[in-house]
């Protein structure tokens, strides 16, 4: 009977230590399960300074490979860091156009595809959509969630894309912006998209230059570098469908008056350094440019095209060509009466028919 009761007191000793085993091993598992997500909130002390390293490494201007290089080398350095790999992929949204976009895609294709099966891969893929295809974006952040409801980063993501002006809903964000709040307490949401780059301040130098009494012959190496810079803007606008078709067509549109204004630029700084034969040819180029728009007379850049034109015409006393563009020009507002450019176009006749 006495090794029967040892025996019992033995099991129960037994399980005892089993139940309090279970229930160590449940608080750990629900205490890890508390702070994975925490770990997705916000980047560790140490990727901060390195952050903070590769900011600093990175010049204020030069070529994407230039621009981006700091953050490539941070993420090889931590290849398994979320946030090395967010900080990279933000410098190439800052910095590239569409050819360096669709290349960020196909990288962390691969990288997905090398780590099946891992969430933040999953993640970071669907992330490199945001902005340039982002429905697929949205539909990549509810494929992770519906693995992990507690991935905080895809909640992030959402949150911004529900809050931009272009995918905007409110009830979707504030959802979101409330199921992040409990993962990540006061972790910050960025606003998307972020401001475009802004317009080349180099166009107000070349101006200035260009009034002194004989121009300076840095004039149309500054004018190039503005096109090129403003160019540039387009290619970081057009990619993304952040931004409605109308606001790229306008951008578009911009920069095509910018080019005649570039031209113009060109043609007086020739006059004023006397090479007549080279103000003369490009005189020649912006007439046949005109021509080739003259399917669309009633748009803003064929008027300004125009416009330009007379001015220049009149300026250089050729007053033949001066009438020859402002009877075109009557001829578009026959087609389709608009008062204002009427007005306009009184103006000029008034300003420069004068003169000859």
């Amino acid at each position: 009977m006495e090794r029967v009761g040892v025996s019992a007191a033995a099991q129960s000793r037994v399980a005892v230590g089993t139940l309090i085993g279970i229930i160590a091993a449940a608080l750990l598992a629900a205490s890890e399960a508390l702070s994975a997500p925490q770990k997705l909130c916000e980047p560790s002390p140490q990727i901060q300074q390195e952050i903070a390293r590769a900011s600093s490494a990175t010049p204020a201007k030069g070529s994407f490979e230039e621009l981006t290089a700091p953050f490539k080398a941070l993420r090889e350095r931590f290849p398994n860091d979320l946030f090395a790999h967010v900080r990279y992929q933000d410098a190439v949204n800052e910095h590239g156009i569409e050819g360096h976009l669709k290349g960020l895609t196909e990288e962390y294709l691969a990288l997905r595809d090398a780590h099946r099966g891992e969430l933040l891969y999953q993640y970071l893929l669907g992330r490199t959509l945001e902005g340039r295809n982002t429905r697929q974006a949205i539909a990549a952040m509810e494929e992770v969630l519906a693995t992990d409801a507690n991935f905080a980063p895809a909640r992030r993501t959402l949150a911004e894309i529900y809050g931009s002006k272009a995918f905007q809903d409110r009830q979707r964000e504030a959802a979101e912006r409330a199921k992040l709040e409990q993962l990540c307490p006061r972790t910050a949401i960025a606003a998307r998209p972020a401001p475009p780059p802004a317009k080349s301040e180099l166009w107000s130098r070349a101006e200035a230059l260009l009034k002194q009494p004989r121009s300076d012959e840095r004039v149309p190496e500054l004018v190039y570098q503005a096109l090129a810079q403003d160019e540039w803007r387009l290619q970081r606008i057009r990619p993304y469908d952040w931004y409605t078709p109308s606001y790229k067509k306008e951008q578009g549109q911009a920069l095509q008056i910018e080019y005649w204004n570039g031209w113009r630029m060109l043609v007086q700084h020739c006059w004023k350094t006397d090479q007549t034969a080279k103000a003369d040819a490009l005189l020649s180029e912006m007439q046949g440019r005109l021509t080739r728009l003259e399917k669309d007379r009633t748009s803003e850049v064929y008027w300004t095209g125009a416009t330009t034109l007379v001015a220049l015409y009149a300026q250089g006393k050729q007053p033949a060509k001066a009438r020859e563009t402002l009877a075109r020009m009557q001829a578009s507002l026959k087609a389709k009466p608009d008062a204002k450019r009427a007005a306009d176009l009184a103006r000029l006749k008034a300003k420069f028919l004068s003169r000859g």
